[in-house]
């Protein structure tokens, strides 16, 4: 299957062309062995190897990108495959099964730490340490790929998520004082003084300081707690049918707080067991939190018409 004398003839060479989700080099060998990357330079070799690339394929476009500029400037080749991305995890799943992973896997951050738990990857610790731009790299997806010390990742393409504006964002590039001041502190108390005035003046005492508001308020505090309950009640009906392959907290964000709720169960589920990243899962029933409260209330105001009508 996977030779470990091919796996770092690329690893170095794609990890230099600045991206960023995860690239793990694939492990296991023909009589059901591990490969091991011992003895082979951080640097790889370049010997006209045709390596295996399996990529997801809403980054079909950035990887032939990186594809066509590696193939141009080495003899190795990269063979790209892309995989429907509902179709990766049970493609990795029957390929380990049958001794036909590719030789490097691009695939997503939140499945890297199972699936190097489960010892699919080659320990290449040595050569991604030994690499001389190690830390200009995504050092979280290489953490995230870091099992009992051994690490099995380096950032592949960056994740559109963090061209998100972010307040910290500034901050952490090091740069642009004036703006990161500004989006800390200017830029957020003007927001929120809009916010605040915005909801202030559809707020008259004599509309909201009565017992219909506490009534509300109540209300809401208890369809958030049966909701949660119910979540996590399902979700543990959803781990048992399974086969304990479903995190039941991710039953958690099944209320219309969108993205609080999912960003809860991530917080708890992390501070359960380091390796959990739930986020992503958790907003599926988070979002579908919020389709099942404007069908719940269409059908409710349907039946009962309006308040006050």
């Amino acid at each position: 299957m996977v030779s470990f004398n091919k796996l770092t003839r690329t690893l170095a060479g794609i990890a230099a062309a600045a991206l960023i989700v995860p690239l793990a080099a694939c492990g296991g060998s023909g009589n059901g062995g591990t490969a091991t990357a011992e003895g082979i330079p951080a640097k790889g070799t370049d010997d006209g190897t045709e390596i295996t690339l399996w990529t997801r394929s809403p980054l079909e476009r950035q990887a032939k990108n990186v594809v066509e500029a590696y193939n141009k400037s080495h003899k190795n080749q990269v063979k790209l495959e892309i995989i429907p991305n509902d179709d990766m995890e049970g493609k990795v799943g029957g390929a380990s099964q049958t001794d036909s992973l590719p030789d490097i896997l691009a695939g997503d951050v939140v499945r890297i730490p199972y699936w190097a738990s489960e010892g699919i990857f080659t320990d290449i610790t040595k050569q991604i340490d030994g690499l001389d731009n190690k830390a200009d790299l995504q050092q979280g997806h290489i953490e995230a790929g870091t099992v009992d010390g051994a690490e099995y990742t380096l950032p592949f393409i960056t994740d559109v998520s963090v061209m998100v504006w972010n307040k910290n964002l500034y901050k952490e590039a090091g740069c642009l004082d004036r703006l990161n001041d500004t989006a800390q502190n200017a830029m957020m108390n003007i927001v929120t003084i809009f916010l605040s005035v915005g909801t202030g003046l559809t707020m008259q005492a004599d509309k909201f300081l009565n017992y219909q508001t506490i009534l509300i308020i109540c209300l809401g505090l208890i369809a958030f707690a049966a909701g949660t309950a119910a979540g996590v009640i399902f979700g543990q009906i959803m781990k048992v049918a399974s086969g304990n392959k479903v995190n039941p907290l991710i039953g958690s964000a099944g209320v219309s707080a969108v993205p609080m709720a999912a960003r809860v169960s991530q917080v708890v589920g992390q501070k359960a067991n380091p390796s959990n990243f739930l986020l992503m899962h958790a907003m599926g029933p988070n979002v579908a939190g919020v389709i099942g409260t404007a069908v719940a209330a269409g059908t409710m105001l349907a039946m009962i018409g309006p308040v006050g009508k």
